[in-house]
């Protein structure tokens, strides 16, 4: 019985290894799916979510979009920012 031990344990050490490699390819992979953006805009002090996307080109565009709206209507304190939905600029704007 104890011949069979180092057999089986070499058997066991690539389905081990294939394990593992697979884990870690998973986590890369989630590591760089896109997350979602939300476009803030700030005025007066005053900072709010406006839409949100799902990258962050779509986010890119209509921020363009606003600044473009805000320069034309003459409101030169509206600040437009794309940021990962994970971050809440709120804390850092209005300090």
């Amino acid at each position: 019985m104890s011949s069979n031990l180092p057999k089986m344990a070499a058997r066991q050490w690539p389905c081990l290894g294939l394990a593992a490699l697979s884990c870690l390819l998973v986590f890369t992979t989630f590591a760089h799916a896109e997350c979602a953006w939300v476009l803030w805009g700030s005025t007066a002090g005053v900072t709010i979510p406006l839409e949100g996307f799902a990258n962050k080109e779509e986010c890119r565009l209509r921020e363009e979009v606003k600044r473009l709206q805000a320069k034309y209507a003459q409101q030169r304190d509206h600040v437009f920012r794309c940021l990962p939905d994970t971050i809440d600029p709120r804390a850092q704007w209005e300090k």
